[in-house]
């Protein structure tokens, strides 16, 4: 529900910025924050499967794949609400830079680990069969 819920919102998200709107990672803009909650949603629900899931997070490695993207989806999210909290400058905040850095960090990483787990999964089943 959680990761259906996030996607709702950077479907909405899109939405905005399809019809003109500005959508950015700390931005002032209604678009940028159902960015960040959608961030945060689907990093929640990544983040509950890979502690109770266990469907397709059987393999340790899609586990330490699925955690790494729960966790930088959840800084990015935390990185955008803080920047629009922020007084000033937030790239002027040694800890928000830090928060964004391992967000996207994150990721990335999530995002490369977890495929190819899921990709090596797939391969091995359907050489097998």
């Amino acid at each position: 529900m959680l990761v259906a819920a996030g996607a709702v919102a950077l479907a909405a998200a899109l939405a905005f910025a399809v019809g003109g709107g500005s959508i950015g990672i700390g931005e002032a803009s209604f678009a940028s924050l159902l960015l960040a909650v959608g961030a945060a949603l689907i990093g929640a629900g990544v983040g509950t499967l890979v502690v109770g899931g266990r469907a397709w997070f059987d393999a340790p490695v899609t586990r330490v794949g699925g955690g790494m993207l729960a966790i930088g989806l959840l800084c990015l999210a935390a990185f955008s609400l803080a920047s629009r909290a922020y007084p000033g400058d937030p790239l002027e905040s040694l800890a928000l830079i830090w928060l964004g850095g391992i967000g996207a960090l994150g990721l990335l990483l999530g995002i490369a680990v977890t495929g190819l787990s899921l990709a090596w999964r797939v391969w091995r089943y359907r050489s097998a069969g």
